[in-house]
Order: structure tokens, then C-alpha cells, then sequence
């Protein structure tokens, strides 16, 4: 029986290609470990000795994580794949953990993570976010973390990511403000959410994450379906003009004919009985259509606004007839 690949998440993708981008430098690295620890790790007491357990459900990001502790810190991990108790999606039914023994504190304030005032409360300051560079970085870290994005080929443009505290949010709320993107935030469920609903929004993010490829392929589906969608605006408001030209057409036939049984089309001003003709026989024809045929039919040219003229002029005639008949 053969197995049925299932298709990789726009989510996964994004995290894919961040997971393999290689051209950060230490101060960077630090900062995406720091966002990235804070969101997705817990405090483990054995004995005397704190562990720091870090947890992550994709494998490049895991691995960016583990290989950024070693390069760093010099220290070992434990790493473990543990199968998740209940999962939903075809594919994302494990986690990979990896346990840090020894030196945690330490580690933890390099990240500015721990200090003795704020003990494992602390979030990085000014200083450690200290250019766009790093800022990015830090941005990545966050999302690799917690970070989910909607397939663009929905029609719902939806990029969140989860925390653990309102500081934290806001922090990250202000890095985006250094690249111009306004997040909003929310809470679900013990979490605050910050989130971008708008796609040009969720593409600067895309950008500053360096997610090149995903933005491509981001940008192309957007381009696409804005253009179906101008299409259909179109199509849509010519269906609404035709519907009304329509309907004044089969009301001016009407007047028309109530002209024809009571003093018959002969007797309305000479430039205005062939109109009158081709609109009594024609009640379908739009302002374009009535040009033509007046063109072709009686050789007479009128442009649109002409026959406007002449057709309320007709009308007019038409009601007082009926006023008259009311009488």
C-alpha cells in the first residue's frame, strides 16, 4: 500500500528556509536563541542543578537550535523525540526536545534571560537589540518558535505568533515598529498573540525575516489573485450596468408604446422619432448600442449624451400623455 506524501504547510516552508539561513554573526545568533528560548523552553530543577528543556516540532529549526547552543556555549544537550499524546495534523505528531544540563544561568544571561534582580523574568534591553540586524534576528527567533502562517492560497492573510507574556508581545511589538509594521495583539487561551491580518504587512515580515523564496512565492499567489479579484470587480459592476441599462430600457419601451397609441411616433419632433423606433424595438440596447444604430440605421450621428438627452425628452412626453390620461 502505497504511503500518500502529505503537502508541507506554508508555515513549514517559512521555517525551512529561516532554519537554513547562514550569514548571521554572534550578536545575531544570540538574539534569535534568546527569542526563541524564552517562547519555546521550560526550567527543570534536578538536585541543586538547573536544566533548561528547549522544544521545537520542526526538525531544521531544532537543528539550528542545538547546533547554535554547541557553537556558542560549548555545552552538551540531550537530544529526544518524543511522540506527541494527541495531534491533528498528518505530520506534526512529534516534538524534538533538547535538554541542556549545566551552566543554564549562565547561558541564560548571556541571553539576557536571567539576571540576580529579575531572576528568569528578564527579557533582552536596548543594548542587546542594538541594530536592525539583530532586530531581525530576533524577529526570526520568535517565529521559529511560535510562529504560524496562513497558505497564500487562502483568502484569509494571517500571520500570528504565540507568547507567553504581554512583555514579551510588546517587545516584539516594538522591534517590528523599526521596519514600519504595525502588529496587533490579543489573548486565546493563557497566551498573548500578536498578529498581521494585512498582506503587504505580512510580506514586509517575510522581508525582514530574509524568507526570500517564501516571499516569492507569497507575492506571486498575492499578484494573481488581486488581479481575479480586479477581474471580477469588473465583470461584476459591467453584470450591475447591463441589469440597469436593461431595466431603463424596458421602462423607456413602455413609454414608448404608451407614445405610439396616443399620438403615434410620427408626431414627436423629427430628431427624435428614429431614436424613439430603434428603442421601441431595441429595449436591451445600451447608450453604445443606440449609438450605432442610429449610424447605421438612419445615418444620423449622436453621441451617448445625446441620446441621454433625447430619451429623457421622450419620457417626458410619455408622462405628460399618461397626466393627461389621468385627468
Amino acid at each position: 500500500m502505497a504511503i500518500t506524501k502529505q503537502p508541507i504547510s506554508f508555515t513549514k516552508e517559512v521555517k525551512n528556509e529561516v532554519s537554513n539561513l547562514t550569514e548571521r554573526n554572534v550578536s545575531e545568533n544570540l538574539a534569535l536563541l534568546s527569542a526563541f528560548i524564552k517562547i519555546n523552553s521550560s526550567l527543570i530543577l534536578r538536585g541543586k542543578e538547573w536544566g533548561l528543556v528547549i522544544h521545537s516540532e520542526n526538525q531544521k529549526t531544532a537543528k539550528l537550535i542545538l547546533g547554535l547552543i554547541h557553537s556558542i556555549f560549548h555545552v552538551e544537550c540531550n537530544v529526544a523525540v518524543v511522540q506527541k499524546k494527541h495531534f491533528t495534523k498528518p505530520g506534526n505528531d512529534t516534538i524534538i526536545q533538547i535538554e541542556v544540563m549545566g551552566n543554564v544561568k549562565n547561558i541564560l544571561s548571556a541571553l539576557q534571560l536571567y539576571s540576580e534582580k529579575q531572576q528568569f523574568n528578564s527579557l533582552p534591553n536596548y543594548d542587546f537589540l542594538r541594530n536592525n540586524d539583530v532586530k531581525r534576528a530576533y524577529l526570526s527567533g520568535a517565529f521559529l518558535a511560535s510562529g504560524s502562517i496562513n497558505s497564500p492560497e487562502t483568502s484569509n492573510y494571517h500571520l500570528e505568533i504565540a507568547l507567553n507574556n504581554d512583555k514579551q508581545a510588546d517587545l516584539i511589538i516594538n522591534q517590528l515598529h523599526a521596519f514600519y509594521i504595525e502588529a496587533k495583539k490579543t489573548s486565546r487561551r493563557n497566551q498573548v498573540v500578536i498578529y498581521l491580518k494585512k498582506s503587504e504587512q505580512i510580506a514586509d515580515f517575510l522581508r525582514v525575516l530574509g524568507a526570500s523564496q517564501s516571499l516569492l512565492k507569497f507575492e506571486n499567489v498575492r499578484i494573481q489573485r488581486d488581479q481575479y479579484n480586479s477581474v471580477n470587480r469588473v465583470n461584476n459592476c459591467d453584470l450591475a450596468n447591463l441589469n440597469k441599462a436593461v431595466t431603463n430600457g424596458l421602462e423607456q419601451q413602455k413609454k414608448i408604446q404608451l407614445i405610439v397609441k396616443k399620438m403615434g411616433i410620427e408626431n414627436l419632433p423629427p430628431n427624435y422619432q428614429d431614436l424613439a423606433r430603434i428603442r421601441l424595438e431595441h429595449p436591451e440596447y445600451s447608450l453604445a448600442d443606440l449609438v450605432d444604430e442610429l449610424q447605421e440605421v438612419a445615418h444620423v450621428q449622436m453621441t451617448k449624451s445625446g441620446i441621454y438627452y433625447r430619451l429623457h425628452k421622450i419620457e417626458e412626453i410619455a408622462d405628460r400623455l399618461r397626466g393627461d390620461e389621468d385627468e
